[in-house]
């Protein structure tokens, strides 16, 4: 368990060594941050000037290694832009035999901010809940659809916020405009499924399109949540499909990713580029 005021604390101590190990002054602000979900860090063109492994900050040594997510932070250049980057970010789902991964969950996305993020691009991989958005296909989230039961945010009492609140129209319409290659197929309302287990093909995924989702994953409203505490945070999220609404197959969504590690890299670089810069 931990207090509001003992995360505070947490939260300005684990800033003043993440900017230590960043090489980033005290008053120092990087306005872009993304987050690189399955299938868009493979071949993201990013220039690292340093890079800390989450374990190598207090507040997460005891964060378990999951195959996967390389749990680290960045900072670099991409498409001439300097960026904060957060490979292999923390799920919710992580939390079921730790509960302390709550707070890390909510301290991953914070220490962003807290670093002068404005543009937020949380991207990831989902499952696709509409025959129209085969996998390979892109999705800019516009919209929440709340599933019921199970959902857990890293929020204390009282925080009330409406997470798809800072999901930004302009920066989907930069989106948009930025891609040359037509990647982007739609953007559309997603489904936050917390997980580990996943949604079941017979009945959930026919039950979650009926509410109106389009996708649906284990990341993004946590992050949107966290997002809508701070003034001035926009947020655009990016959804990659990797699996169809007829099938669930973790080896084949790995797989669908790797094969478009390219042109998502090449999409999320135009992105970047093309975003406002903002100061808080």
């Amino acid at each position: 368990m931990i207090t509001r005021a003992d995360y505070e604390t947490l939260l300005r101590t684990t800033e003043v060594r993440l900017r230590e190990l960043l090489r980033l002054g005290p008053e120092e602000q990087v306005d872009t941050a993304t987050i690189l979900g399955t299938g868009w860090g493979d071949a993201f063109e990013f220039e690292a000037e340093h890079t800390v492994p989450m374990t190598d900050l207090d507040a997460f040594k005891e964060l378990e290694v999951v195959e996967g997510h390389a749990r680290q932070f960045e900072i670099g250049r991409a498409n001439g832009r300097r960026v904060l980057v957060l490979r292999g970010r923390i799920h919710m789902n992580e939390d079921t035999f730790n509960p302390d991964v709550r707070h890390m969950a909510r301290l991953q996305v914070e220490l962003l901010i807290k670093l002068g993020a404005t543009n937020l691009v949380p991207t990831c991989g989902v499952g696709s809940l509409d025959e129209e958005l085969e996998p390979g296909s892109v999705m800019l989230i516009s919209s929440f659809v709340s599933a019921g039961g199970g959902e857990v945010f890293p929020l204390f009492p009282g925080e009330f916020v409406e997470p798809a609140s800072v999901l930004d129209p302009e920066l989907i319409a930069t989106a948009f405009n930025a891609d040359e290659d037509n990647v982007i197929s739609c953007d559309g309302p997603h489904v936050f499924w917390r997980g580990p287990h996943f949604e079941g093909v017979e009945h959930d995924k026919a039950n979650l399109a009926a509410l109106g989702g389009r996708t649906v994953g284990m990341s993004v409203k946590p992050e949107c949540a966290i997002a809508a505490l701070h003034k001035g945070v926009r947020v655009l999220a990016p959804a990659f499909v990797t699996n169809p609404p007829t099938k669930q197959d973790h080896a084949e969504h790995i797989a669908v990713a790797k094969r478009a590690a390219k042109p998502l890299a090449k999409l999320l670089t135009a992105i970047i580029g093309a975003l406002p810069h903002t100061e808080r």
